[in-house]
């Protein structure tokens, strides 16, 4: 008998974090507001732990390319590595929400001189705020402002600055 209550409550509490835990798999376009940088594009995986019927806690994993227009044989890439809060605008996880981010960006800038490749390697941290909107239970779509707080040039980081970006994910 006790063997029997520990299975239902062992499976009562794995279908109640399966219910309060989500994942989600995503698409993104964006644009540096940086005047070197331009369009990036790239995917990400993200996940939602819920609080409540309005708020969560959210992971984001990302790994984006970013073009550098005045140079041709120059290219970024970003991972972004964000946990953040999500406040449903309703009265459910669906529809309407506000979330803000935190987290490290880990940023890679390669170039060719002469037919020798050449590149550096940074670690900044970052903040973003977003507006998205949940369509059903799976078509997720987001809109966000991410600003850098980056170390100067001059002492070995990119600097500050910020980009946008659009992510259409489906969420599990």
């Amino acid at each position: 008998m006790k063997k029997l209550l520990l299975l239902l409550v062992v499976l009562f509490a794995l279908n109640t974090a399966k219910a309060q835990f989500s994942f989600s798999v995503g698409s993104e376009i964006g644009y540096s507001l940086d005047k070197d940088l331009a369009a990036q594009f790239g995917f990400s995986l993200g996940g939602e732990y819920e609080l409540n019927e309005t708020m969560a806690i959210t992971g984001q994993l990302g790994y984006s390319y970013i073009s550098i227009p005045d140079y041709k044989t120059a290219f970024a890439t970003n991972v972004p590595l964000l946990g953040g809060f999500k406040y449903s605008l309703d009265d459910k996880m669906e529809g309407l929400y506000v979330m803000g981010q935190l987290g490290i960006h880990l940023f890679t800038l390669s170039f060719k001189v002469d037919g020798k490749d050449y590149g550096n390697n940074y670690i900044e941290l970052g903040t973003g705020l977003g507006v998205g909107y949940l369509i059903g239970d799976h078509i997720d779509l987001n809109l966000h402002l991410n600003a850098i707080m980056g170390e100067d040039a001059a002492d070995g980081g990119m600097g500050d600055f910020a980009y946008i970006a659009a992510r259409i994910a489906y969420k599990f």
